[in-house]
């Protein structure tokens, strides 16, 4: 998000025919950060901690980075990216052993979704938000498969992808095309599984 806003910082200050040489200077120094955060099959989300870093928060980061105008950026981990969608498969996977409420659920259905999986918090319970964050980062990606005319499964999102559509193999599929209908039929029924989750315990 601090990149974010430093982008369109400086993107409004031109607009107004002024600078933020701050926000040019600072931005990408925030984006080369960013990247440490990656380690290799999820987004960690705190440094030098007890626990796994595995937490909603890089589920909500995913979707305040949300550019429907761009691509499946790995950089900034938009919602569609591969790093993203293997980042989602690790976070709410981390919960499906601890909450009874997911006992039976197979891989390729939602679960609910707290925080992160250490947490105490009133006894560590699910939390809506979390649960529907899960939800719309998948909508977000749905939104920029369609807008761009083709998903593309990589070595790094094969298993959020093969969880899902067990036929999934890497490539790049045009929406013309019957696999393209059926991996984004079965990632929206999988989004559309959170959302009914938190309907159920209202």
């Amino acid at each position: 998000m601090q990149h974010r806003a430093l982008v369109e910082g400086s993107a409004f200050a031109t607009a107004v025919g002024s600078s933020c040489s701050w926000c040019d200077s600072q931005a990408p120094e925030i984006l080369c950060y960013l990247q440490s955060f990656w380690t290799g099959s999820f987004i960690l989300a705190n440094f030098d901690s007890s626990r796994s870093g595995k937490d909603a928060n890089t589920l909500l980061g995913s979707i305040h980075t949300f550019d429907p105008e761009a691509a499946c950026d790995d950089s900034t981990f938009q919602p569609c990216s591969p790093r993203a969608l293997a980042n989602h498969k690790e976070v709410v996977d981390s919960f499906r052993s601890i909450y009874t409420l997911n006992d039976g659920l197979s891989d390729s259905e939602a679960v609910a979704v707290g925080r992160y999986p250490e947490d105490t918090y009133y006894n560590g319970n699910p939390w809506f938000l979390c649960t529907l964050a899960a939800a719309e980062q998948l909508y977000d990606a749905l939104y920029q498969w369609d807008k761009q005319g083709s998903l593309e499964v990589t070595d790094v999102s094969l298993d959020f992808f093969k969880a899902l559509y067990s036929d999934a193999a890497t490539g790049t599929y045009s929406s013309s095309s019957s696999t393209y209908s059926s991996i984004v039929d079965a990632v929206k029924t999988f989004a559309d599984g959170f959302v009914s989750i938190v309907v159920s315990l209202r």
